[in-house]
């Protein structure tokens, strides 16, 4: 999870995500994805879970649209996002 400015800032940069990475960014109303090493896919969610927005395969050196109703940002490994739709309630259990 990434709260502080500089986790947020920082995201996946320099980093390619595997499979079943994922770094939730609260509060965030919008990424980008410069300097990343790889293309990644994206969940805007509402401060209660539900999908705002996604974007599947987003490639490096994208900036993606501001959202008013956005409160965090999932980044996801390439390839997650399969099933979703807006409106959909996401539930994850935090790994410490």
């Amino acid at each position: 999870m990434a709260c502080s400015f500089l986790s947020r800032l920082v995201g996946f940069i320099g980093k390619k995500p595997q499979k079943g990475d994922a770094l939730l960014i609260i509060p965030c109303k919008q990424i980008h994805t410069f300097f990343m090493q790889a293309p990644i896919d994206v969940v805007y969610l509402s401060k209660d879970g539900f999908v705002v927005d996604f974007f599947p395969s987003v490639l490096p050196g994208k900036i993606l649209p501001y959202s008013r109703k956005t409160e965090m940002v999932l980044e996801l490994a390439l390839g997650t996002i399969t099933y979703l739709a807006k409106g959909q309630k996401i539930t994850f259990q935090l790994k410490e």
